[in-house]
């Protein structure tokens, strides 16, 4: 027999598991009380991904959009994949989608203005 609370194996007539004392079939003794399991922040499936989805939609605003706005997406993606339901996700994907709409256009900003100015000196 298994405890039904560490899954200890125990002796099928035992009245008390060994490993964490739970009583079987009975009462609890007077002084005995359950063991407290310390308390741990569940956290979400996919939470980690979405933080590192908005961190890199937030920072690609004003470094390496073209980069970060990538790694935003596939990442806030990766967490919705998950099960993660909170708007970190969705607040990141967007941001991607922002940062790289906004370097794109600031790349051929740059390559327009850098070939016009190529071409004005071919006149002389």
């Amino acid at each position: 027999m298994y405890c039904s609370k560490c899954g200890a194996q125990i002796p099928d007539n035992s009245a008390s598991c060994q490993q964490c004392g739970t009583v079987f079939g009975g009462a609890q003794p007077a002084n005995w009380s359950a063991p407290q399991q310390p308390w741990l922040p569940v956290t979400p499936p996919g939470d980690g991904a979405a933080t590192v989805s908005l961190i890199c939609g937030i920072i690609g605003f004003f470094f390496a959009g073209l980069i970060l706005g990538i790694v935003s997406i596939v990442q806030g993606a990766k967490a919705k994949r998950l099960g993660y339901t909170g708007g970190k996700a969705t607040a990141g994907i967007v941001l991607g989608i922002i940062d790289l709409a906004v370097w794109a256009i600031l790349i051929i900003i740059i390559i327009a203005a850098a070939v016009l100015s190529v071409s004005a000196y071919s006149y002389f």
